[in-house]
């Protein structure tokens, strides 16, 4: 087993345990049914991996196959896409956050980079785009904000975003 399937399997597991517990009993015939699912994996680059990959999943063995490295982009620890399916958007966690932008290549065997930004902070953790694919919000952990860009229609991320810095402090124990 390869680096990346030891830290996602778990992790993916442990995202899925509680949907799987909350199903009926499993059969066997929902088992031979299952089809065969594409992920998209960020993960934290350096020792083994190195940006955005797809892994297969089937869900009747539970197993993980076809591992993919798609672009080469440094910790991509979270991902959006939008509706279309054919645009791909990371924060690029670290001290001086970055949010980038993908789109597929013809064949969707691999992303291109778009642009990428400054995610206005520190540590970006969360990333999401809104139903109409317009504006794209980034949450920054360490600098405590959260930065809502617009974006255009062939994905580019626009420069100047509006930034919402939060005041304060975790609990004090």
């Amino acid at each position: 087993m390869n680096n990346l399937a030891k830290i996602f399997i778990p992790a993916l597991l442990a995202y899925l345990a509680p949907y799987w517990l909350s199903l009926p009993v499993w059969k066997e015939d929902r088992k031979e049914n299952a089809k065969s699912m594409k992920l998209l994996v960020g993960t934290y680059t350096g020792k083994g991996s190195d940006g955005i990959y797809s892994l297969d999943f089937d869900p009747a063995s539970g197993t993980l196959s076809n591992e993919k490295l798609l672009v080469h982009t440094n910790n991509p620890s979270f991902l959006t896409y939008d509706h279309s399916g054919n645009f791909v958007f990371s924060v690029n966690e670290g001290r001086e956050g970055r949010v980038s932008s993908f789109k597929w290549n013809p064949d969707k065997s691999a992303l291109m980079p778009v642009n990428e930004q400054s995610s206005e902070g520190s540590s970006p953790c969360s990333i999401e785009l809104n139903g109409e694919g317009n504006l794209l919000a980034v949450a920054n952990y360490g600098s405590g904000n959260v930065a809502v860009y617009t974006v255009n229609d062939d994905s580019r991320i626009h420069a100047d975003p509006t930034v919402f810095q939060h005041e304060g402090s975790g609990p004090v124990l």
